[in-house]
């Protein structure tokens, strides 16, 4: 199983690893999770979950393609997606044991 963490930015994202790193996470860590979502391989790798959608963000110049996972009523995309795409085939071949 996968938790996955999303963030609103990526602006968010380094500014909790620079909390961490600097020892005052604790004083001035606050939450900035949208959401956690627990995956299953089976989740991933079931017909119709991989697509690509048409989205436009307020920082984009214009609309773009974007891939992603349905998760049930989730749509995993961007970093997390990057990092589980290359990811999910080798789990498939049983390449690690997990």
């Amino acid at each position: 199983m996968v938790m996955i963490c999303t963030f609103r930015s990526s602006r968010e994202a380094l500014s909790l690893s620079q909390r961490s790193q600097s020892g005052r996470h604790k004083q001035r860590l606050r939450p900035i999770a949208q959401l956690v979502v627990e995956l299953n391989l089976a989740d991933l790798i079931r017909r119709g979950a991989h697509d690509k959608m048409i989205d436009r963000f307020p920082t984009w110049q214009k609309a773009e393609q974007v891939s992603y996972y349905q998760v049930g009523s989730h749509r995993l995309w961007g970093l997390s997606y990057r990092i589980l795409h290359p990811v999910i085939p080798r789990l498939v071949a049983g390449e690690w044991d997990v």
